[in-house]
């Protein structure tokens, strides 16, 4: 709150969060009680800080929240709408920042967090606010760029799933996703990314092969250098030369 009223332009206040026993909601430089909207949208939308938390870990200014008709955009983000406000929030207010331990969250299985789970609904979400915010508070070329970040993992893991996993479920959002994201052939995009992640694994699987040989032919070289002098050091005397002795003849002593 004194931060708050620190900074009347402050919409959105945040503290580390004690989640089961483990210090969250870290990594923000310190001391930073004080962001524009701007400057933590940014560093949160192009890196893995994570600030926001759960609405019971946030301080927000009431007259935003009421300022919503609706508050959550479940309908577009369903389990990461609480990050999403945050970035609806901060495009007319500034954010706050307390280091300390000020809030508490206990670990659960909840529905929400086995659906998530099951589903692997964690990227698919990041990239969904990314889609939406990226264009409001990043340059073309840094969304781009942090799109791909996410993509590119995100695609391998939809590759190595195609090859375990037969969930209808998982299949049906991971294929809204897709098409969410803008791919209009799914199943081709999906087998393309399981081609990939064999041939990828392959490709690993032989270069650990081939590095492993090239070890052992190094390390069967080097012994074999070293039998070689160890042998020519220790050679049998007959095999050695022999230095020729004084053929002179002796001398005769006088009478």
């Amino acid at each position: 709150v004194a931060i708050a009223l620190e900074h009347p332009s402050v919409g959105l206040v945040s503290a580390y969060r004690l989640e089961g026993n483990e210090v969250t909601l870290d990594g923000l430089a310190y001391p930073s009680p004080f962001l524009t909207g701007a400057e933590i949208s940014r560093q949160t939308l192009l890196t893995d800080l994570y600030v926001f938390g759960s609405p019971t870990s946030l301080l927000m200014r009431s007259d935003l929240v009421r300022s919503r008709p609706v508050f959550y955009d479940e309908a577009s983000f369903a389990l990461e709408a609480d990050r999403a406000v945050c970035y609806d929030i901060l495009k007319t207010s500034d954010f706050g920042f307390v280091h300390q331990v000020l809030t508490f969250t206990r670990r659960h299985d909840d529905q929400l967090t086995t659906v998530a789970t099951r589903l692997r609904t964690y990227t698919v979400g990041r990239i969904r606010v990314l889609d939406r915010y990226g264009p409001h508070y990043l340059s073309e070329a840094e969304y781009s760029r942090r799109r791909k970040e996410l993509m590119d993992p995100y695609l391998r893991g939809i590759g190595w799933m195609a090859l375990t996993q037969n969930d209808d479920a998982f299949w049906r959002f991971h294929r809204k996703a897709l098409e969410d994201f803008g791919y209009k052939n799914v199943s081709l995009t999906i087998a393309t990314a399981a081609a990939n992640t064999v041939g990828g694994r392959l490709w690993e699987a032989v270069r650990n092969v081939a590095q492993t040989l090239k070890a052992v032919v190094m390390a069967v070289g080097r012994g074999t250098v070293r039998a070689i002098r160890r042998s020519t050091r220790t050679r049998s005397p007959e095999h050695r030369t022999q230095t020729p002795r004084n053929t002179e003849p002796p001398k005769h002593k006088p009478y």
